[in-house]
């Protein structure tokens, strides 16, 4: 009478049906759980180029190199994006813990995606180097090293004759006892 001597269908079937209920909730705590954080990193992202455009917009000397057409597809894609935000943080507000959630996780991963590929390549263009021009060594300033580095080696040799390794020195007094 438990179900002791059932087939092992009749409990996959039992377990289908509690799935059925189950899985959903079990969805939706994962993505009440992973929402808010996911949330809170899009804005904080958002809130980062907005303000990279606002130093672009002020003649900053980081962004100051990076074409107007560029920034505009930042600010475009920020202004989009924020006004996405918003709308979804309102409507989410109001649905309660129950309901299937407005914005899934994987989308808010998405939009991430979207700005991060779009506005990284786009605010970290390396800044054209300007070559200065090479000064070049009066021949004069050569002809003296010349000399030198030949003076050098005459004082090296000299010392490699005589054996004496400390030439201009004089001798050291010790006392022995």
């Amino acid at each position: 009478e438990e179900g002791e001597d059932q087939a092992k269908q009749v409990y996959m079937d039992k377990l289908t049906e509690l799935k059925k209920f189950g899985t959903p909730i079990e969805i939706r705590y994962q993505e009440a759980e992973e929402r808010p954080k996911l949330l809170e990193e899009l804005g904080h992202k958002l809130r980062i180029y907005a303000g990279i455009t606002e130093e672009y917009k002020n003649k900053d000397e980081k962004y100051i190199h990076i074409d107007e057409s560029e920034m505009n597809k930042v600010e475009k894609c920020i202004s989009d994006t924020t006004e996405w935000l918003n709308n979804v943080i309102n409507i989410q507000a109001k649905q309660s813990l129950d309901q299937d959630p407005v914005v899934r996780v994987n989308e808010i991963r998405r939009k991430l995606r979207e700005i991060h590929s779009l506005c990284e390549p786009i605010v970290n263009q390396p800044k054209p180097q300007i070559d200065s021009p090479k000064q070049e060594e009066p021949p004069d300033t050569s002809i003296n090293k010349t000399e030198e580095l030949e003076e050098e080696i005459k004082n090296i040799e000299a010392t490699q004759q005589n054996g004496d390794c400390h030439m201009n020195e004089s001798p050291v007094s010790m006392d022995l006892d």
